[in-house]
């Protein structure tokens, strides 16, 4: 009688990783937010900073957010940062790189204005 041969213990299988070319990664994730409708901070985070600097700027610490306020103002805020970012971009892109440095981001607001946004809501 001949007995089945047995592999001396077979190893697990190692999980593959999916390597990704320089950016594709970044794509896939710019093109999943832009599609989306959601928002992309956190509700708790923005309300724990959003009462953190209204505290630090009134001294007051009665005061209260309704729900509907701290919604509006994740909206101004996000609106604002996404805006912010792409202006950031285009002026990264402008001096022929790819990377965002704090130096494009000073340069976009610099050009945007301190009350860019006051006064489009103004003419609208």
């Amino acid at each position: 009688m001949s007995k089945a041969v047995t592999s001396p213990q077979e190893k697990p299988k190692a999980k593959i990783i999916e390597k990704y070319f320089p950016g594709v990664r970044v794509q896939k994730d710019i093109r999943k937010y832009q599609s989306s409708t959601e928002l992309l901070l956190g509700k708790k985070a923005f309300k724990k900073l959003l009462l953190d600097v209204s505290l630090g700027l009134t001294k007051d610490s009665s005061l209260k957010w309704s729900k509907l306020a701290v919604e509006a103002m994740q909206h101004s805020a996000e609106d604002f940062l996404v805006g912010l970012f792409e202006d950031s971009n285009l002026c990264s892109l402008h001096a022929k790189r790819v990377t965002l440095l704090v130096k494009d981001m000073q340069l976009a607001r610099r050009i945007r204005g301190r009350f860019e946004k006051l006064v489009n809501i103004v003419q609208k």
